[in-house]
């Protein structure tokens, strides 16, 4: 079973950023609207804007020419917005001209139209992916697709896929059967939402008049679905 303050940027080519010193993590700010990319976190005390974007390619008319300004304190990093005219949001909160707000890891920091999470420790290769099957993410997906590559080529009998309500476990098995089991049937089956008298007959089938209300009998989803993925 598999488990599964200083000079402004300029207008040259954007490059991603590097590791810091002996390959540790680093502070990074990731674009996640309009198009995936990851920025270093600029300079303390530089107020930035629409330049700062497009000199990263994101072209953003809402953004003020001097929109915001990070600054680097107690160990940390805060943003200021410096009198824009649509405004810095900060986890939903818009922040009033002036005011400095601490930047937590996993915070949103919105600026006009273009959406960035600020990652503390953004640690390995900082290139955006394609997307794996529906699974959006292109910056946190690589080991997913490394492990979905490597069952590709040697298919499992079973797959446990783990994870929090919401976290995506149905579109990692979508991507799963695609990799073992292209072009074959796929279906997602919620054992929660079975009675527990007609558990049996609703994964493996029945013949009509077996029980009340069998009506004309069922092959049961396991047997609909041979040869595929049940999920």
């Amino acid at each position: 079973m598999s488990r599964a303050s200083g000079t402004a940027p300029g207008t040259e080519e954007h490059r991603a950023p590097e590791l810091g010193p002996s390959g540790t993590a680093a502070p990074a700010l990731l674009v996640a609207f309009p198009r995936p990319l990851v920025l270093d976190v600029p300079p303390s005390g530089v107020a930035l804007g629409r330049d700062w974007l497009a000199s990263s390619g994101v072209s953003d008319t809402r953004v003020s020419g001097e929109h915001l300004r990070f600054t680097k304190s107690g160990g940390g990093f805060w943003v200021e917005d410096t009198g824009s005219r649509n405004g810095t949001w900060l986890d939903g909160h818009r922040l009033t001209p002036g005011e400095q707000a601490r930047l937590a890891d996993g915070s949103i920091l919105r600026m006009g139209r273009t959406l960035l999470v600020y990652r503390q420790e953004l640690l390995g290769p900082r290139m955006a992916l394609p997307p794996v099957g529906e699974l959006a993410g292109p910056f946190g997906l690589r080991t997913v697709s490394e492990l979905l590559e490597a069952i590709g080529r040697r298919p499992p009998r079973c797959v446990l896929v783990e994870g929090e309500t919401g976290t995506g476990k149905e579109l990692v098995a979508q991507a799963v059967a695609h990799a073992v089991r292209p072009n074959r049937p796929f279906v997602a089956i919620n054992i929660a939402g079975i009675a527990a008298g007609v558990f049996e007959s609703q994964l493996f089938g029945h013949v009509a008049g077996a029980f009340s209300g069998s009506g004309r009998g069922s092959r049961g989803l396991i047997a609909a679905h041979e040869g595929g993925v049940v999920f």
